[in-house]
């Protein structure tokens, strides 16, 4: 009996081994000739995330002052769109333009929103959709908080002055209740090819803020435009207050001009 049981115990590695090289057709046994690879899972496109803005616009002028709301939205990825609108609370959606950094804008005027100043359009709501081939996303509604209805003032230099290529921008504080910021803008006029060019916008400034001086030499306009005159040819800069949510109000244009053949 003993020695059936050894013959028995020494059969069974044989028996396993024998076992290990039974055919494998089971088709989830990747040594199997039935073997079918299972499909990879999809790849899951994360929905896009859209930022978008609407803000209010206040322009100072020295005859009617203008007001407008600026939209603003882009994605946070390239995508493949169709068009995109926006939408004023309940009239018709409009299309907005593409900007070359990205952005898709659009601009409501005061007769857009129904009121001279915007103020009846405060709160109201604005609703963009991107429209792509296969699907179309909702942001907002979206509204603008404020309207600056005060406009910074510029001190100097104004008036067709005639300054040094290092100008120094002032202006009067302009005392707001709520927090805001200072930007300034300066552009280079020439009436003689109807052409204004940005020369320079600062950083933005603190509220305490009441001057600064640009940062490079300005070339004076005889310089940038032989035998023109000072009246058709000139610089002039503006003052930006803009407020926590971004709404801002611009000062009346303040004109200049820079000291010919100096620092050329």
């Amino acid at each position: 009996m003993t020695k059936i049981l050894k013959i028995f115990i020494l059969a069974l590695p044989f028996g396993w081994l024998l076992s290990c090289a039974a055919p494998h057709d089971n088709p989830l046994d990747p040594a199997s000739p039935n073997y079918t690879k299972p499909e990879e899972p999809p790849i899951e496109v994360p929905d896009p995330v859209f930022s978008a803005i609407v803000r209010s616009v206040h322009k100072g002028r020295t005859t009617i002052d203008l007001y407008s709301v600026e939209t603003e939205i882009w994605p946070d990825s390239n995508m493949i769109t169709d068009s995109v609108t926006v939408q004023y609370n309940t009239t018709t959606p409009r299309r907005m333009t593409f900007n070359p950094n990205g952005h898709w804008i659009r601009s409501f005027n005061s007769n857009n929103i129904g009121d001279d100043d915007l103020e009846a359009g405060v709160g109201m709501p604005f609703t963009f959709k991107f429209y792509s081939p296969d699907s179309v996303w909702t942001t907002g509604p979206l509204s603008y908080e404020r309207v600056i209805h005060d406009t910074p003032e510029t001190n100097s230099p104004d008036s067709l002055q005639t300054v040094g290529p290092h100008p120094t921008f002032s202006w009067p504080d302009f005392a707001a209740t709520f927090p805001y910021r200072y930007q300034l803008n300066v552009e280079f006029e020439n009436k003689y090819l109807a052409e204004i060019t940005t020369v320079w916008t600062s950083d933005t400034l603190v509220s305490a803020a009441r001057s600064i001086q640009y940062p490079d030499t300005l070339p004076g306009f005889i310089d940038t435009v032989p035998n023109s005159s000072p009246d058709s040819v000139y610089y002039h800069w503006t003052l930006i207050v803009y407020d926590a949510f971004g709404n801002s109000s611009v000062s009346v244009e303040a004109t200049f001009n820079v000291q010919a053949g100096v620092d050329k």
